[in-house]
């Protein structure tokens, strides 16, 4: 099981006030797979079910160029970066099942939003190279539809990952051959996120 929080952070000439992040994070890297020294939270008193439970965030962060030509406000994104975060202090396992099993079906709901974080930030690079634009009659109105319009892929992102992780649950459960099959499939996403199924049709 897991638990996503996605995180809008814009870093430059934005008046947004900067939402509430997780310090502590470990941030996906090939090779570096899941122990469980990274689930450090507490099991709750109800787990409802569950054994484990990661805790994700997908983090945006930007940066915008503000100008004003012919009477009209432009805001424009210039770079970005989009992380996949694993949070050990909300993360949590229940003592008797430490099992691999278990640590590999939490890799994999790692992995998937990794697929979703490539997904996004090729979107992203997408809207650098055409030099995409936002117009306003003011600064903030302008920076207001740049993130109105970065907030809508995102939430296209998280609407399909949620599916996909959703789906991987239900597929997996009390299914060693599934979960099997669900690994290779993963490895083939990250491969390929092309492969996966998509937030959108472009």
């Amino acid at each position: 099981m897991r638990r996503a929080v996605f995180v809008l952070l814009s870093l430059a000439l934005t008046a947004l006030a900067a939402p509430t992040f997780s310090l502590e994070a470990i941030p996906w890297q090939e090779g570096r797979a899941l122990s469980w020294e990274d689930f450090r939270g507490p099991p709750p008193a109800d787990p409802q079910g569950k054994v484990a439970e990661l805790a994700l965030e997908l983090r945006v962060t930007w940066e915008t160029r503000l100008f004003f030509s012919q009477g009209t406000w432009w805001a424009q994104i210039v770079r970005f970066s989009v992380e996949n975060l694993a949070i050990p202090s909300r993360s949590w396992v229940l003592p008797e099942k430490k099992t691999p099993e278990v640590l590999a079906h939490e890799q994999g709901h790692f992995d998937i939003q990794e697929v979703y974080r490539r997904i996004l930030e090729r979107k992203l690079a997408q809207l650098v190279r055409e030099e995409f634009k936002a117009s306003g009659r003011s600064q903030s109105e302008a920076l207001d539809r740049l993130e109105s319009k970065i907030r809508e892929l995102l939430e296209k992102v998280q609407v399909k990952n949620r599916e996909v992780q959703d789906l991987y649950d239900r597929d997996t459960q009390n299914n060693l051959q599934k979960q099997r099959e669900w690994e290779m499939r993963i490895r083939e996403w990250l491969l390929n996120p092309d492969l996966a199924p998509r937030p959108w049709n472009a």
